[in-house]
């Protein structure tokens, strides 16, 4: 008898370009296993013998692997010396509050943001949708670059605290869709 065990690790949502989201694994393992019965003296006895044969790795046509970091900064920056650093910027109503996502190493390109929203761990709303498409008070700009920018109005909401205390600092997060800096087409 030969069968095949799978192992999955994590879980990861997968949405298919026309929109179908799927519940995929980060990492899956393999293992083939042959068993062999062999029975001796008929059935009264048997013995198992347990025989595990190698499971094929599966070669990845291409990796990338990197850390991104985000920082916030003026709406025209070039690069990731432009982030306004360790002292943050203060922020008022209807300011336009502008991210700059980043591959520190280089090795990738932004091409395109998902599931971006800003928020204070109290509220929070969407700066881009899960699509891909940024709301009627953001835009994208650089994409395709080794930094792009994501822009967004912060709306009155954020600072409305009728007890008086100082609005909660801010937070945006989403995800950053990554491609290969350089590409090559070989005949």
């Amino acid at each position: 008898m030969e069968f095949c065990i799978r192992t999955d690790y994590g879980k990861v949502n997968i949405t298919a370009s026309n929109g179908e989201v799927r519940e995929s694994s980060v990492h899956f393992y393999k293992v083939k296993i042959a068993i062999d019965f062999v029975l001796e003296f008929g059935f009264t006895s048997s013995n198992v013998t347990i025989k595990e044969e190698d499971a094929a790795d599966a070669q990845p046509i291409a990796v990338i692997t990197t850390n991104l970091e985000a920082c916030d900064c003026p709406a025209n920056a070039n690069s990731n010396t432009d982030c306004y650093g360790t002292d943050p910027k203060t922020y008022n109503q209807n300011d336009i509050l502008s991210v700059c996502v980043y591959d520190p190493n280089g090795n990738s390109i932004i091409t395109s943001f998902k599931d971006v929203e800003l928020g204070n761990g109290q509220i929070s709303t969407q700066v881009i949708d899960p699509d891909g498409r940024p709301t009627a008070l953001a835009s994208v700009s650089r994409l395709n670059e080794e930094m792009a920018i994501v822009n967004t109005r912060i709306v009155s909401a954020f600072f409305d605290s009728s007890d008086g205390v100082a609005p909660a600092p801010i937070n945006v997060q989403g995800t950053a869709i990554i491609g290969f800096k350089t590409s090559r087409i070989q005949d």
